[in-house]
């Protein structure tokens, strides 16, 4: 959901449920308990009525990347610093050899979409280093272990709720 018409069926449907609105960013998870893009696409095409299950997801998360048996890894993330107030890193691609790349494999295989980091999202902290954008660098660039607390970029403007 990019944006919710002021006069549309999401916004009568928020007036009509409070504390339960759907907000700008949330994700379609199912549509009459389809829960393939191609079997909910279709759901919509053929339906007048449908019933629509959205999942909000966290707009930031913690990711702990652990050494392994074999030693240290390299996290394996190529990055961009950021311009503006924020010193953060903007991350372009996971690269397949690489810790998060193992993350993101196991978060996969628990069902924690949520938790998958992708391009396009940022790097706010890393460790304990916040606002510092080439010492954050330093540890993203280098090895495991590591905690990096990631932002969704999709989620970088949050439009007011329709009627505030």
């Amino acid at each position: 959901v990019r944006e919710i018409a002021p006069e549309g069926l999401l916004t009568m449907w928020n007036r009509a449920h409070p504390g339960h609105e759907v907000l700008a960013y949330d994700r379609i998870y199912a549509v009459n308990g389809k829960t393939r893009i191609e079997e909910m696409q279709q759901e919509l095409r053929k339906n007048q009525s449908v019933a629509l299950r959205f999942v909000r997801y966290p707009q930031m998360f913690a990711v702990e990347l652990r050494a392994d048996a074999a030693g240290p890894k390299p996290i394996g993330l190529r990055i961009e610093r950021t311009s503006g107030p924020a010193a953060e890193l903007r991350i372009e691609e996971v690269l397949s050899d690489g810790a998060m790349e193992q993350f993101n494999l196991a978060q996969i295989r628990l069902g924690r979409f949520h938790l998958v980091v992708l391009p396009g999202m940022f790097i706010r902290r890393a460790n304990q280093v916040q606002g510092d954008a080439a010492s954050m660098e330093d540890i993203v660039t280098g090895a495991t272990p590591a905690t990096l607390f990631i932002r969704r970029g999709d989620q970088m403007i949050r439009r007011a709720k329709p009627g505030m």
